[in-house]
């Protein structure tokens, strides 16, 4: 009945009072949601136990960090039923559709809109999902227990925060000395020779004010009331 009665589709028409009605009687064709609640409706009217799950099926594994990329596009919604002896037991209703009724999936619709998917396709969006993922790690997720790990080959263990806050300072003052002394010893070697600079200039100026003095007294003559000697 599923297989030829009963189309899988995103494109689906809204949900109403009765959604599970509409289903199986009107529409039949909708997408996991759908297929896993009315699923559960059945075989609870059938005196069954049964649940509907909702989670993700599949996902992509990165190649540089060797781990699982889980996307919106990999939602997925199923059933459970329980059985005497066994227990909770899955199972999903949407795979009972023929492949020939499945009219349009996310993966189809990402392809035909052109949208680059780049979370799986290429080395580039590999590299990004990886500097991403090593910046929640080591930066957003760098937590206490990371700290008393980083801390660990110097022989310090389980410090409390009070500790760590005063490592923290210790550090933070021992950089500062070492700054301030640096800062010191290069003021220390500047002093001599911006004072060898300084007079130097100085007498250059001096000079250059009396050889300027000494040609207007000789083409112009002295100003009157005013002697023509050099500064200083």
């Amino acid at each position: 009945m599923i297989r030829a009665d009963f189309v899988y589709t995103l494109d689906a028409e809204l949900p109403v009072r009765d959604a599970v009605d509409q289903f199986l009687f009107q529409t039949r064709s909708g997408y996991c949601e759908h297929f896993s609640s009315a699923f559960t409706v059945l075989m609870r009217a059938a005196g069954i136990p049964a649940r509907v799950v909702t989670g993700y099926v599949g996902g992509y594994r990165n190649p540089l960090g060797g781990y699982w990329v889980v996307r919106r596009m990999d939602a997925h919604a199923w059933a459970e039923v329980w059985l005497e002896g066994r227990g909770w037991v899955r199972v999903d209703p949407t795979a009972a559709v023929a492949p020939e009724r499945i009219y349009d999936t996310l993966e189809q619709r990402v392809a035909a809109g052109g949208v680059l998917d780049a979370l799986s396709m290429d080395n580039l969006g590999d590299l990004a999902d990886w500097m991403r993922r090593g910046w929640n790690d080591w930066v957003l997720g760098f937590d206490a227990a990371r700290q008393q790990a980083l801390l660990r080959p110097l022989g310090l263990r389980r410090l409390d925060h009070s500790q760590l806050l005063a490592l923290f300072a210790a550090f933070a003052a021992l950089a500062l000395s070492r700054h301030d002394l640096a800062a010191g010893a290069g003021r220390t070697r500047a002093r001599p020779a911006a004072a060898r600079l300084g007079t130097g200039s100085a007498d250059a100026m001096r000079g250059w004010v009396w050889d300027v003095r000494r040609t207007n007294r000789r083409w112009l003559g002295p100003a009157r009331g005013r002697r023509a000697s050099p500064i200083g």
